[in-house]
């Protein structure tokens, strides 16, 4: 577990984001250990925090990101004061256990010298003077004088010529699609699936403009590398990353460029010009049927990989975090199989060295979301 632990000092003045502090006061006249868990930490055993000798005191400094369960043994390991606390950021707790087993509340004694809420405050002035701005932008932009100006029917004209105008019919079905799917998803999935539609909306306007499949792709190709090219630039940012025998890879925008790529392909290659009308309700899977069996495809090589691939000492289908997860039976398996390739594939220099699971479950291998696999 890795927290700062400082024995017979009290709490330091200054904390970091997401940190707290808990000061633990013992009148034991033996030397009692201290254990804890995460409560989000699944199917965990609980560690060892650290040993508090004979009416010593120890200043523990937590995350207030995640609620904690702790409790104090002694010498025999017998178990007292089962506790649950959810720490406020910056805030100073206190704990008193006794020699007679008992103990009592973990108590706040100081608190945050900043307001929890202050971003939510900085962040809402910030939304306001923007959409002050976006206003007064608006009111400009209406001016005749300023459109003659900044010839903004030119502009219009070139970005209807690129992207055309696509049917009133096809645009309502496609927003109905996302309005009734959007809610089933998270952002980032969901960023791609809207990405994904306006991609097939704007790729069709440019076939339809008797523009070649050829020309469409290379466009395609063309922006999916500035996508990748950047994801990479930004990953060499800051002096630990612009080292090529630990730069890492994988990222958001490669992934996003990536997966442009491959829809480009697919529906570059497949698709009707034509809207769909012939067959209904059913016209976007008839019409698309190639598109569909490419993405069926993808998703059953991805569903194998996953869960019938062997991985050394983790066997197949394991998907977890891997550490503490099942009491450590798969200690070193974080991400499974989609972890495995990536490791063997990119080497783990080349993989994010701090995912989510490893504040949680303590693992010890890379692991990269934006991998192989895109898992």
């Amino acid at each position: 577990m890795e927290h700062s632990i400082l024995l017979g000092q009290p709490c330091p003045k200054t904390l970091k984001l997401d940190q707290a502090c808990l000061e633990v006061y013992s009148s034991i006249s033996n030397t009692v250990d201290l254990w804890h868990q995460y409560v989000d930490c699944f199917m965990c055993n609980v560690t060892q925090w650290t040993s508090i000798p004979s009416n010593g005191t120890a200043a523990l400094l937590v995350d207030s990101t995640l609620s904690s369960y702790f409790y104090y043994s002694d010498e025999f390991g017998h178990k007292y004061c089962n506790t649950t606390v959810s720490f406020d950021e910056h805030a100073t707790y206190g704990w008193n256990i006794s020699e007679d087993s008992s103990c009592s509340s973990v108590k706040k004694i100081l608190n945050p010298s900043t307001h929890p809420h202050l971003p939510l405050v900085v962040a809402f002035l910030i939304y306001g003077i923007g959409a002050i701005l976006w206003s007064v932008a608006k009111c400009v932009y209406q001016q005749e004088w300023s459109a003659r100006v900044w010839l903004l029917n030119v502009a219009f004209s070139e970005l209807e010529n690129d992207l055309g105008t696509p049917p009133t019919r096809e645009i309502g079905s496609t927003r109905r699609q996302i309005n009734s799917r959007i809610q089933a998803l998270d952002t980032f999935r969901g960023f791609l699936f809207v990405m994904g539609m306006s991609l097939v909306l704007s790729l069709r306007s440019q076939l339809r403009n008797d523009r070649s499949r050829f020309s469409v792709w290379v466009t395609a190709l063309r922006r999916a590398s500035m996508l990748i090219l950047l994801g990479l630039l930004l990953n060499s940012f800051g002096h630990r990353h612009n080292d090529l025998s630990n730069f890492r890879f994988g990222g958001v925008l490669q992934r996003l460029g990536a997966s442009f790529l491959i829809i480009s392909s697919i529906e570059t290659i497949f698709m009707n010009p034509q809207a769909p009308s012939q067959y209904g309700y059913f016209s976007d899977i008839w019409d698309g049927w190639a598109q569909w069996m490419g993405s069926l495809a993808f998703a059953g090589a991805w569903m194998l990989i996953t869960f019938f691939v062997y991985v050394p000492n983790c066997g197949r289908g394991y998907i977890g975090p891997g550490g503490l997860h099942e009491f450590g039976k798969f200690e070193n398996c974080t991400g499974g199989a989609a972890g495995y390739i990536d490791r063997i594939i990119l080497h783990p220099n080349h993989m994010y060295q701090n995912p989510t699971c490893k504040k949680i479950y303590q693992s010890t291998q890379p692991y990269d979301p934006e991998g192989m696999l895109f898992s």
